[in-house]
């Protein structure tokens, strides 16, 4: 899971900089994102397909949704993860002093597992 991560961090950190130099820092600030709307993990990948310009793929059985227009990453649990089913979703946000990654979890397993598998993330845990 760190593996998958790091590479989601530094593909969005590759993002960040590209938005920061489309524009001026003032217009490219965005707002504290909120928490994650969708309720199930069928709920947001209807919503996510739907969207052009989101790309999915498999990695070691979770599901990656890229939402580069919306700096976004989105993780599902897979059927059989003990944290099934959950979802991560990882922002990339302009901030005053600077871009950073804005992580939220929605764990909908045991109060037990959520704080096993995501205790260190922040939101909707």
């Amino acid at each position: 899971m760190k593996c998958l991560y790091l590479t989601l961090g530094m593909i969005l950190a590759i993002c960040a900089l590209s938005l920061n130099s489309l524009g001026s820092a003032e217009a490219s600030l965005s707002a504290e994102p909120g928490p994650i709307a969708y309720a199930t993990i069928e709920d947001a990948l209807k919503d996510l397909h739907s969207k052009s310009g989101v790309t999915f793929r498999d990695e070691r059985g979770w599901i990656v949704a890229e939402d580069l227009e919306a700096s976004t990453v989105w993780l599902l649990t897979p059927p059989g993860h003990p944290a099934y089913p959950s979802i991560v979703r990882r922002m990339i946000v302009n901030g005053p002093n600077g871009a950073y990654m804005n992580t939220h979890v929605r764990c909908l397993a045991n109060q037990e597992t959520c704080d096993k598998f995501f205790a260190n993330r922040e939101g909707d845990v």
